[in-house]
């Protein structure tokens, strides 16, 4: 499982790269039990409520150790000095670990989006986003199949090299500027509204995705029945149950991904990966007030990234970054 130039080409034409089978089939079950074990611990501490007027997008274990050593392994390291072999990187150490029931997905979460992170008091997110000193690479791997299911990560390739514009609550307010949009006759009475540049990417149990944090994407993608290369429009996807019987269905198991951001940078730009560990060692620790960072090994993590962290606090133990 090595990826090629042509690959690291298309990663950076393209802004993402599909890596097949990074875990094997044992890897993936063994994560499936475990991550829907804790899931039921979750559940378990909610208040009785009718189980389906729950929404589960349901984030959690932030902080677990299992995940960091997850996206911090020989096999992802090397796909990352392939495809960034002169600069450096900076695992979060954080993951975030989402386990969706089948029976309730947000619909809002269909929307095309970039991820933004605000690393200045600047406002102009794409100016942000797009500094040459950094960027974020954002590492997901799925434990269910979407290759031919509806519910699957949708993307337009190219798209983090775009510049969009946003309103005061960081939405693009250009994005259909950038869409090829054209309609499609599924029978005598409906027709609905693709974007023709868009993809559907087919995703199986234990594939690795990695994407630039600009590339516009959405997680919640519904495919056309005997069409599933065609992509809904944000518009229509909303309406899909106005023709429900043409959309092919979810996966019929729970959704879980597991997800890692990795800051890639130049050079030693201090300020940037301050901002990066603020966001991750500071945030989840509120959030999540757990004590997974205080293992060892994630100790030892910490300090190869030139890091020493406590429950509230962390400072730098030395100026250079290494890989």
């Amino acid at each position: 499982m090595i990826i090629t130039e042509k690959d690291k080409e298309l990663f950076f034409k393209n802004g993402y790269l599909v890596i097949k089978n990074f875990l094997n089939k044992n890897e993936v079950d063994e994560f499936r039990e475990y991550v829907s074990q804790e899931y039921l611990k979750k559940i378990k501490k909610k208040e009785k409520k009718d189980r389906n007027n729950i929404t589960n997008i349901v984030n959690f274990l932030a902080v677990n150790y299992r995940f960091i050593k997850l996206f911090n392994n020989k096999k992802i390291k090397k796909i990352l000095n392939i495809l960034y072999p002169e600069q450096k990187y900076i695992s979060s150490l954080l993951n975030k670990c989402f386990h969706s029931e089948y029976i309730n997905t947000q619909n809002n979460l269909s929307n095309f989006h970039i991820d933004n992170y605000r690393f200045t008091t600047d406002n102009d997110v794409y100016k942000q986003n797009l500094s040459e000193k950094f960027s974020i690479l954002k590492s997901m791997i799925y434990f269910q199949d979407l290759d031919i299911y509806s519910d699957t990560l949708k993307v337009l390739p190219g798209s983090h090299k775009y510049k969009f514009i946003f309103d005061d609550k960081l939405k693009i307010k250009n994005v259909n500027k950038f869409l090829k949009k054209k309609k499609v006759k599924l029978s005598d009475k409906i027709i609905v509204e693709i974007d023709k540049n868009v993809k559907n990417l087919d995703i199986n149990s234990g594939d690795l995705i990695l994407f630039d944090i600009r590339l516009l994407h959405s997680g919640h993608s519904s495919r056309i029945k005997g069409f599933k290369n065609i992509v809904l429009t944000d518009e229509y996807e909303r309406k899909k149950n106005e023709f429900k019987e043409f959309i092919e269905k979810k996966n019929n198991i729970p959704r879980i991904l597991i997800q890692n951001d990795y800051l890639i940078h130049n050079n030693i730009y201090l300020d940037h990966v301050d901002e990066f560990y603020k966001r991750y060692h500071m945030l989840y620790r509120k959030w999540f007030k757990t004590i997974a960072l205080n293992h060892e090994e994630v100790k030892n993590l910490e300090k190869k990234t030139g890091i020493e962290s406590t429950k509230y606090l962390y400072k730098y133990t030395k100026n250079k970054i290494s890989k």
